[in-house]
């Protein structure tokens, strides 16, 4: 019986504490509460003259009870409303009533005169309630690049040449390679007896045979082992 009873009463405890939460979740976008300004009329004037307000506010226009005798009235200019006669006494033709009132909907600039007294206006400014602007949010910061270290160029070791110098070999002339000129006994005849023949042929005949005698001699000293 008492698991029985305890379930009764969580039961009968959910309907309003569902209620509660679905109030609260919706209490924060819920309208504003529409206000109510008071403007009051003088023998000549409204005061204040301008009022501003919200869009579902309403603006009452008030006959005070010391105004006695005049006739009002809450026209507007482009004919949107108009409040009858106002009168705060009996004094006034017809009377009329001491207050009216009038609710706007909707946002703009409404200006009125009263009918009954020259010069007498005003004017009424509607806003529209602003949204509430939702936070920016923050802009995530962007990670730093870090730098790539750039290679060291190794420095390769430069090789010098070296220069090898290659020993010249000096070539040896042997006596047998000695090349002696030789005159055949025509040449000389003919060196003797032509037309070009001079001293200078005979001189060179002479040398060669010397040279060729000189020749023979070390040839024979060479192979007798004597040089």
């Amino acid at each position: 019986m008492g698991w029985a009873r305890r379930r009764g009463w969580i039961r009968s405890l959910g309907v309003p504490l569902i209620v509660a939460i679905s109030w609260l979740q919706l209490w924060p976008v819920q309208a504003a509460r529409a206000t109510t300004v008071t403007v009051t009329l003088t023998d000549n004037a409204y005061l204040p003259p301008s009022v501003t307000i919200q869009v579902n506010d309403t603006v009452t226009w008030k006959v005070p009870a010391t105004v006695v005798g005049s006739c009002h009235s809450v026209s507007s200019d482009g004919g949107l409303f108009d409040s009858g006669t106002l009168a705060a006494g009996l004094l006034c033709l017809g009377g009329g009533a001491e207050s009216w009132s009038n609710t706007f909907t909707r946002a703009g600039t409404f200006r009125y005169h009263c009918k009954f007294v020259s010069g007498m206006a005003g004017v009424v400014t509607v806003v529209a309630p602003s949204p509430t602007p939702s936070p920016t949010p923050a802009p995530t910061p962007s990670p730093t690049p870090t730098p790539t270290p750039s290679p060291t160029p190794s420095l390769s070791p430069s090789v010098s040449p070296s220069a090898s110098s290659s020993p010249s070999a000096t070539p040896t002339a042997s006596v047998s390679q000695v090349v002696v000129p030789t005159t055949t006994t025509s040449g000389l005849a003919s060196g003797t007896g032509g037309k070009g023949g001079s001293g200078a042929t005979v001189v060179a005949t002479i040398a060669g045979l010397i040279a060729l005698a000189c020749a023979g001699t070390l040839v024979a000293l060479r192979r007798f082992g004597a040089w």
